[in-house]
């Protein structure tokens, strides 16, 4: 690789391309509920749990090595591709005309990714048991919050 840039640049291209494929793969299906989106995100953390910590520490903390190569090249696809899924889904009736779908993306992507940052955590001070159970119960909990909290 390199160096420790390339490395990562590698490291995140790859298991975030399959992600950014099934993301683009909602719109192409013509419906790409909230809930949806959260069971994709979330499965993919599953099989990826030390993704969300290599992200955080190289792209989202201030200083980032790969900010700016996030910003420009994967977060299009990513949660910038969001926004615009949500828009159709309000534009067909299917969820809350009121709701700003940036804002939407934001709250969407928090939901479904912060309990992976924050893991050992959640597990050891709030008692939240994040194995394969734990995670199960999690998406149906986040499905149902985005269900009723989206829904026209």
């Amino acid at each position: 690789f390199g160096s420790k840039l390339a490395l990562l640049r590698q490291v995140l291209e790859r298991t975030m391309e399959p992600l950014a494929d099934a993301i683009a793969g909602l719109g192409e299906a013509g419906q790409a509920p909230a809930a949806d989106i959260a069971r994709l995100l979330i499965r993919t953390l599953r099989k990826r749990p030390n993704l969300p910590p290599l992200v955080v520490r190289e792209v989202m903390l201030p200083g980032g090595v790969m900010q700016q190569h996030f910003v420009e090249y994967l977060a299009p696809r990513l949660g910038g591709a969001m926004p615009s899924l949500l828009s159709r889904e309000q534009a067909e009736g299917r969820m809350n005309g009121d709701l700003d779908p940036r804002i939407s993306t934001l709250l969407l992507l928090s939901i479904s990714i912060f309990p992976f940052v924050v893991r050992e955590t959640a597990e050891r001070a709030l008692h939240v048991p994040l194995d394969e159970g734990g995670l199960a119960r999690l998406e149906r909990h986040i499905e149902h919050v985005l269900e009723r909290g989206f829904s026209p």
